[in-house]
């Protein structure tokens, strides 16, 4: 799969700033007993993947990923 070297950036910081939020990281806190084991690292990697592959560009998880990074 190649992607453009804009889109991998965008990504990345994507990541990054989904690692570092308050919100996913309460949100992780909370259900992490009812998932199988992973670490956070894992758990930010699929929420972006699912959102992206099951969610709808106008879904409010896609807007807020889409956004995420302006309030950051």
């Amino acid at each position: 799969m190649k992607i453009s070297l804009e889109k991998a950036r965008y990504l990345h910081s994507l990541r990054e700033n989904c690692l570092h939020s308050d919100s996913i990281k309460s949100h992780y806190r909370k259900i992490k007993s009812s998932l199988k084991p992973m670490s956070y690292d894992e758990f930010v990697d699929s929420y972006i993947i699912d959102i992206y592959k099951y969610e709808t560009p106008s879904s409010p998880q896609r807007r807020f990923l889409n956004n995420f990074l302006k309030y950051c």
